[in-house]
């Protein structure tokens, strides 16, 4: 199955990179060879300068992203991105699923992660441990180079895909390394490209940034690629992209939940069986919780009065359940949508 979120999670750090503070370059940067600092250096003009790239602060994107899988189309779908300075982002895709899980969403407020998944109809917090990851520099492979330890080598001229480029690699302070390639004629940033474990083992990726046209002063790429091993390919293509736009905060924050009464949640609490499975379900002062066999009690999260989600499973290979109840039969109702499939269990008597 393709990578949907870790596509996006990927698109999350390439449009961050557009917003940070301003501190040392590479031309002030002994780690950075003399060679290297004059392609930087042509590359920060040919975006458009420090000045006009350390100017945005808001981008508005609108586009279509295909994932082809073996060279045949998997996917297509329209997406929707919001980004603001410094950590705030907020990307959607419709599924055609209403009423609910509507969206396919990934955004976070700058503290809260949280997103909307196949596995969940409603938005959720993602806990600690499966916060996006967001660029601390704007743009990774022109500023603040001293500062993060990274070290810059120019390994030469080279033809990419039938394009004259200049060929820098980058030593992070954690020893990651990665390879940017920059037009040889105009000085724009082609690719970026690391190696990466997969279960297949040691392979390339590549990131691609292609069609550049000018927006409010500075030169952005239209077509983003994703080239994932072995056989994974995203192409997204950006029909409407603006910057410094207003956005309310609000468009970044989790949306609130429903308040709910204690005599309603105690009404909903009980053991429910489903053939030879016990689902116990608890109210407490804390709200509802739900065991499932062979597993911890998980809290309930209200989207609706009748539709809850809850975590199934914590760190990897977890996924989100959903519940749901029909109190309008007798005896009580509730359906489970677990792993994709759905598991419908009775109220069991007192």
């Amino acid at each position: 199955m393709p990578r949907i979120s870790s596509c996006w999670i990927t698109a999350l750090i390439i449009f961050t990179s557009f917003f940070a503070t301003d501190h040392l370059s590479a031309s002030t940067c002994p780690e950075v060879e003399p060679a290297a600092a004059e392609i930087i250096k042509q590359a920060i003009a040919a975006h458009g300068g420090k000045t006009a790239l350390r100017s945005i602060h808001t981008q508005r994107e609108i586009g279509k992203t295909t994932i082809y899988l073996k060279g045949e189309v998997f996917r297509e779908s329209d997406y929707l991105s919001l980004q603001q300075a410094p950590d705030k982002f907020y990307k959607e895709s419709p599924t055609g699923l209403p009423p609910f899980h509507e969206k396919l969403i990934f955004a976070t407020d700058g503290k809260t992660s949280w997103t909307q998944n196949d596995g969940a109809l409603a938005p959720y917090a993602l806990p600690p441990e499966e916060s996006f990851p967001v660029s601390e520099e704007a743009y990774p492979y022109f500023f603040t180079l001293c500062e993060r330890g990274v070290r810059v080598i120019y390994q030469g001229a080279m033809d990419l895909d039938g394009e004259s480029v200049h060929h820098l690699s980058y030593i992070f302070a954690d020893e990651r390394v990665e390879d940017a390639y920059f037009e040889a004629g105009g000085g724009l940033l082609r690719e970026v490209s690391r190696n990466i474990q997969t279960s297949q083992g040691p392979a390339l990726s590549r990131r691609r940034w292609l069609d550049y046209r000018p927006v409010s002063g500075v030169l952005l790429a239209h077509r983003q690629e994703s080239i994932f091993p072995p056989d994974e390919h995203h192409v997204s293509l950006i029909s409407k992209l603006e910057i410094n736009v207003e956005l309310a905060d609000h468009l970044f924050q989790l949306p609130p939940r429903p308040v709910l009464g204690p005599e309603h949640l105690q009404r909903l609490a009980g053991r429910f069986r489903a053939s030879d499975q016990v689902f116990i379900i608890v109210h407490s002062d804390a709200g509802l919780t739900i065991e499932l066999p062979g597993k911890a009690p998980e809290v309930m999260i209200p989207v609706t009065p009748e539709r809850f989600l809850f975590h199934d499973g914590r760190g990897p290979g977890s996924a989100m359940g959903n519940v749901r109840f029909d109190l309008d039969v007798e005896p009580d109702r509730l359906v489970l949508r677990l792993r994709q499939k759905d598991v419908a269990a009775e109220r069991e008597g007192d």
